[in-house]
């Protein structure tokens, strides 16, 4: 169980302050290291839990080799060596990790790779060329990726509580959220407790750009 975050402002020059709030308040998700990407606008974070090649050389965020594409990743790709395999020479892999695996698959394929995946995930692919930013989430749902949108901020992460720890999202019940919650035990994706935070539904990914802070 590792914690992922970002966020991405119109407005604020400078988000370390908040990407390292959202971040060490994951830390029990991911106590064996924190890593975070800074830039004008905005930032992108990870805590890890070490499974699979538990080499510092695969904390993310990780970079393929010529720096344009990084992905953060919480989850475990289960087909990621038969992956590894099918991917063959077309990407020059620096770890054993499933990490790296999603990313070369994200490269070589595009979007088309999730119809290759085998395992529990949520994760986010960021393009500095496209200046882009690629989610996603696994098919049953069992990783979580919350998010806040609106004009001027894009924020997300594996829990609510980051979120609100920026201190940019007002702390509002959600009606809607609350009465599933009563009804199921569980508010039901994208609905969540909180108002203007939402859930990725499982089996949905999204994109982001940078650029128009559209979505």
């Amino acid at each position: 169980m590792c914690g992922i975050a970002g966020i991405f402002s119109k407005n604020i020059p400078d988000t370390s302050e908040y990407i390292r709030k959202m971040v060490f308040s994951m830390q029990h998700r991911g106590p064996d290291a924190q890593g975070f990407h800074f830039d004008q606008f905005f930032s992108i974070g990870h805590s890890r839990l070490s499974i699979i090649d538990l080499n510092e050389r695969s904390n993310q965020p990780l970079y393929d080799l010529t720096n344009r594409y990084f992905i953060v990743f919480n989850g475990e790709i289960y087909n990621y060596k038969k992956l590894k395999s099918e991917i063959g020479n077309r990407y020059n892999f620096t770890t054993n990790s499933d990490t790296e695996v999603l990313l070369a698959a994200y490269i070589v394929y595009g979007i088309e790779m999730l119809d290759k995946l085998n395992g529990c995930f949520s994760f986010s692919i960021y393009d500095k060329r496209k200046e882009s930013l690629f989610f996603a989430r696994d098919r049953l749902g069992i990783k979580p990726f919350y998010f806040f949108r609106s004009e001027d901020l894009f924020i997300f992460s594996s829990e609510m509580k980051p979120i609100l720890k920026t201190g940019l999202v007002k702390y509002e019940i959600n009606n809607s959220g609350l009465m599933e919650l009563f009804t199921f035990q569980s508010s039901k994706a994208p609905n969540t407790l909180v108002k203007n935070i939402e859930m990725l539904k499982q089996g949905h990914y999204g994109l982001f750009c940078k650029k128009t802070s559209s979505l």
